[in-house]
């Protein structure tokens, strides 16, 4: 029997390199969205997959901390508050809720540059060939 080839030595196919032709389709048959590229090679992984992994972390802590210090601060708060210490209560609670909304919106962009770094070192593809109208004259002047 013979020995097993590890998977990273094993053959792959070969495609056929798209010749820029419109595709035939026949009723029924998905077209593929996008050709990859020959010979591209990807980019390793770099600091986004690091810090995209550590978002729902650094998300619920930036969210738990403010708050806790509004628990604390409605828990310490006397009994009676006067009007004016209830007001700067809500006043600081109200802008505790904006720092955590803040805080989301930062780790939501943060996110999506994550996103985008990881879709540009991805494969690279090629669109269907589209000529130009008037190229050819432009290249038989040149």
């Amino acid at each position: 029997m013979p020995a097993a080839t590890p998977r990273r030595l094993r053959a792959r196919p070969q495609r056929a390199p798209h010749d820029g032709r419109a595709l035939r389709l026949q009723r029924g048959a998905a077209m593929p969205a996008l050709n990859r590229l020959p010979g591209f090679q990807r980019s390793p992984p770099g600091r986004e997959w690091a810090l995209f992994r550590r978002l729902p972390v650094i998300l619920v802590l930036g969210t738990a901390l403010p708050m806790a210090v509004a628990l604390v601060l409605w828990w310490a708060a006397p009994g009676q508050p006067s009007a004016a210490e209830e007001r700067d209560l809500l006043l600081l609670t109200y802008r505790l809720i904006g720092l955590v909304v803040l805080h989301w919106t930062l780790v939501l962009t943060v996110a999506i540059g994550c996103v985008i770094v990881w879709l540009m070192k991805g494969p690279a593809y090629v669109a269907d060939a589209y000529p130009l109208p008037g190229a050819e004259q432009t290249v038989a002047r040149r």
